[in-house]
């Protein structure tokens, strides 16, 4: 597991709560890895905190490169939420790849603020960084 503490959103200023100790990145994110070692099933496991997108469209986007993975959405009840994407046999070849999480929300102002605290991975090997 790749330990991140990443706050993306709007409001820079946010530094209490699940954004103590965290690191504001701003409206995205783009993470260089490499993943090697595929299986049957291969899934990247993201964890948040403090999503609160109050629609579906509101959703956060996750792109491979530029392969659409999914969205991160609101998981009501939970502290630390989990998403779990799918991810084709082909991107796992040991090549350097672009993880990118952006925000998508109201507007200035009313962007959703959260944290990415961490990524794993399953079914396959997950390296941060293309060194």
């Amino acid at each position: 597991m790749s330990l991140l503490n990443l706050h993306l959103g709007d409001n820079a200023d946010v530094n209490d709560g699940d954004f103590a100790n965290t690191t504001y990145v701003g409206l995205s994110v783009a993470l260089p890895l490499r993943m090697l070692n595929p299986s049957k099933r291969n899934q990247l496991v993201i964890y948040t905190s403090a999503i609160e997108t109050l629609a579906d469209w509101q959703a956060h986007v996750v792109t491979l490169d530029f392969f659409f993975l999914g969205y991160l959405r609101d998981k009501p009840g939970s502290a630390t939420d989990r998403h779990f994407f799918d991810v084709p046999a082909f991107f796992i070849d040991g090549a350097p790849r672009r993880l990118n999480i952006a925000v998508i929300g109201r507007g200035p102002g009313l962007e959703d603020d959260f944290v990415l605290k961490s990524i794993e991975a399953s079914g396959f090997d997950l390296k941060l960084g293309w060194a």
